[in-house]
């Protein structure tokens, strides 16, 4: 099994932040409007906080599965 390197984690996590990017512009939502989506499954998370988490790219794997949930992605 190979290691994953820093920078074979960098390029996943950039892929991660694309897709879910991609997957807001998609649906014509706001940062506003998916703070608003989160919220409705119960996920309280400031709109400014969102962006900044968003726009750095990084953050868990469960944080990015909760995203797609509210984006209606399917398994």
């Amino acid at each position: 099994m190979e290691v994953a390197t820093k920078n074979s984690e960098d390029l996943w996590q950039a892929m991660a932040c694309e897709l879910l990017q991609d997957a807001i512009a998609q649906r014509e939502l706001s940062i506003r409007q998916f703070a608003q989506l989160l919220a409705e499954r119960g996920v309280e998370i400031e709109t400014k906080t969102l962006r900044r988490r968003i726009n750095r790219g990084r953050f868990d794997t469960g944080f990015f599965l909760m995203c797609l949930t509210a984006l209606g992605a399917e398994r």
